[in-house]
């Protein structure tokens, strides 16, 4: 058995740079809405411009997505209860939905018990490294990376590292295994 696969970015400047590794996600899920795939998109965005914030977001117009661009490592909205509860469980809309692997257990778990219509989402799922508290982040940046957790603009985790971007466009790392 043969597998491909793909390495694809965002073809938007603008969106490549404003998302994380290329864009690619936010590319697609504004496809999706510009050639009427879907009616909407849930996914997070920082409440506010506060990173430390996350909120569902509903978006029904494509030039919006980018919005939601970047990943949040300390916001967890439960975005399985949003589809059911808030969404009516998507029984009256298509919808894209960018989710982490444990999201799209609880929607597929969901959609068994017919508590969500499975087949109007079309899932997008990114890859999890961690969430945190937003508690626990900004003692982690005081304490440990000795930056000011206002000026973080962006964090990755990968490889046992955390790397934090700040405003200004410095990065520190720390090593998560030492």
């Amino acid at each position: 058995m043969t597998h491909e696969m793909y390495i694809a970015r965002a073809s938007d400047e603008s969106v490549a740079a404003r998302g994380d590794h290329g864009g690619v996600v936010t590319a697609l899920l504004q496809f999706a809405l510009k050639n009427g795939m879907v009616d909407a998109v849930l996914c997070v965005k920082a409440r506010d411009g506060n990173r430390y914030d996350g909120v569902a977001a509903y978006i029904t117009e494509w030039e919006r997505v980018a919005d939601c661009a970047g990943v949040l490592h300390t916001a967890t909205p439960n975005i399985p209860r949003v589809i059911k509860e808030y969404l009516n469980g998507a029984k009256d809309i298509k919808l894209a939905v960018v989710c982490k692997p444990c999201d799209a257990r609880a929607i597929i778990e969901l959609a068994k018990r017919e508590q969500i219509e499975r087949e109007n989402l079309i899932l997008i799922g990114v890859n999890c490294t961690g969430t945190m508290r937003p508690e626990t982040a900004r003692k982690m940046y005081r304490e440990v990376f000795n930056v000011n957790p206002e000026e973080v603009v962006k964090e990755d985790i990968d490889a046992g590292k955390i790397t934090v971007t700040l405003a200004d466009g410095s990065v520190v790392e720390h090593d998560l295994l030492e």
